[in-house]
C-alpha cells in the first residue's frame, strides 16, 4: 500500500476534524468509528472462539513460552494483536514485541525497555509511581533481532503480512484522533497498531 492509501484507510475508521476530547458524543456516533468498534467486537470474538490459537502457540514455539504475553485487548479498541515475550535483565524488563494489525494486512516488531529499581525499593510498592516508563528501543542487539525475525516469520506464514513501512510508523495524521491522543499528535502507528508503546505487565 502507498502512504496515501494508508491515510485512506486510516480515515475509514476515525473520524476527520471531529476531537475525541472535544466532542465524545459526536465521536462515539460516527460511521467511522463504529467500523473500528464493530471490527474489534468481531476479533475479540474469534479470540474467545480459538481462531487465533494456532497462531498464538506458533508464536509462543519460537522463545520462551514462559515468558509469552498477550497484552491487547480488542474489547478496547486496540488494533493488533500485541505478542511480547518479557523477560528481566537485572533491574530491565526487556520485551520482545509482534504487532499484527487487525486494521491493515501488515505488522511491526520492536523492542520495549523499562527499568524497574525504583518498583523494587524496599518497602515494597506495587502501586509506586516511578519516573521511568517503557520505551522503544532505539538499537537492537543482533541476538534480540533474531528473535523478533521469528516472531515476524509466523506473522507472515500465518496471514500472509508484510512489515509496516518503518518511516510511516510515526508520521502524524493531523485531522484525526483517538481517546487519549491528541489531534495532531495520532500517527500511523496509532491508527493500525496502539496508542503507544507502553505495556504495564
Amino acid at each position: 500500500m502507498t502512504k496515501e492509501e494508508f491515510i485512506a484507510t486510516a480515515y475509514q475508521y476515525y473520524p476527520r476534524n471531529i476531537d475525541h476530547f472535544l466532542d465524545i458524543e459526536l465521536y462515539m456516533i460516527s460511521p467511522e468509528f463504529t467500523k473500528l468498534i464493530n471490527l474489534c467486537d468481531l476479533m475479540d470474538k474469534k479470540e474467545e472462539e480459538g481462531v487465533f490459537k494456532d497462531f498464538y502457540d506458533k508464536i509462543k514455539s519460537v522463545n520462551n513460552p514462559d515468558n509469552f504475553r498477550m497484552i491487547h485487548r480488542f474489547h478496547g479498541n486496540d488494533r493488533c494483536h500485541n505478542l511480547h515475550f518479557v523477560e528481566r535483565r537485572g533491574t530491565i524488563h526487556h520485551a520482545f514485541c509482534l504487532n499484527v494489525s487487525i486494521v491493515v494486512p501488515y505488522y511491526t516488531t520492536y523492542v520495549i525497555e523499562w527499568d524497574i529499581k525504583e518498583k523494587l525499593q524496599e518497602p515494597a510498592d506495587p502501586f509506586r509511581m516511578t519516573s521511568d516508563y517503557p520505551k522503544k528501543a532505539l538499537t537492537v542487539s543482533k541476538e534480540d533481532q533474531e528473535i523478533l525475525d521469528k516472531m515476524a516469520k509466523v506473522a507472515e506464514s500465518n496471514f500472509g503480512y508484510k512489515p509496516f513501512p518503518e518511516d510511516l510508523l510515526n508520521e502524524m495524521i493531523p485531522d484525526i484522533n483517538i481517546e487519549t491522543i491528541k489531534m495532531g499528535e495520532f500517527t500511523f502507528f496509532n491508527a493500525f497498531f496502539l496508542d503507544d508503546y507502553h505495556i504495564f505487565p
